[in-house]
């Protein structure tokens, strides 16, 4: 059990950050380097969530939105958290909306996360396929670290079948050992 929750928790957090670096262009050059200490505040912020008997707070892609107005240093991620705060003041007039009037934000929220789509190559099923299982998988199960599993072990299975197995470096078999591992134990 704990295996599958550090899984969960370091597949969903790099989901998380790889989304983040795809909305921040040339500047995710300058925050690469710095991946382990954003590692570390999701890491706390899971084991705060925990402690406190919550759903664990973690970096989402959603976070984009804040990242692509400019926000960097984290000054945004303490405007957004104090609005939240407040949020809760007024939590009875939020619940009061119904979830049919969120649906069309999340529907833009959706087609702008799509635009990444557009830089895939098409041509190669090797790389396009394994994008598609990821989408698919997220958008059916909501699960972002299943469908990032699947698609990492058909991308080296594709890559495979097309004899193209000497582009797979060894980070990215080693990490298709993990997903493989991670599906066969949560199977």
């Amino acid at each position: 059990m704990v295996l599958t929750l550090l899984f969960m928790e370091v597949f969903d957090g790099l989901a998380g950050f790889i989304a983040l670096f795809t909305v921040m262009g040339r500047d995710a050059d300058f925050c690469r380097p710095r991946l382990g200490r954003a590692f570390i505040a999701d890491s706390l912020g899971v084991l705060a969530g925990a402690a406190a008997g919550v759903s664990p707070s973690t970096a989402y892609g959603e976070s984009g939105a804040g990242v692509a107005a400019g926000g960097r240093t984290g000054l945004t991620a303490v405007c957004v958290a104090t609005l939240f705060g407040l949020c809760l003041l007024l939590s009875a007039v939020f619940l009061a909306i119904p979830a049919a009037a969120i649906a069309p934000a999340l529907v833009i929220v959706g087609l702008l996360m799509m635009k990444s789509m557009a830089r895939l190559d098409f041509s190669d099923a090797s790389e396009a396929l394994p994008a598609f299982v990821i989408v698919a998988v997220v958008a059916f199960t909501m699960r972002l670290s299943d469908g990032l599993a699947l698609g990492w072990i058909l991308f080296i299975i594709m890559k495979l079948l097309a004899g193209r197995g000497s582009e797979l470096n060894a980070t990215v078999w080693a990490v298709g050992i993990l997903f493989l591992g991670k599906e066969i134990l949560t199977f």
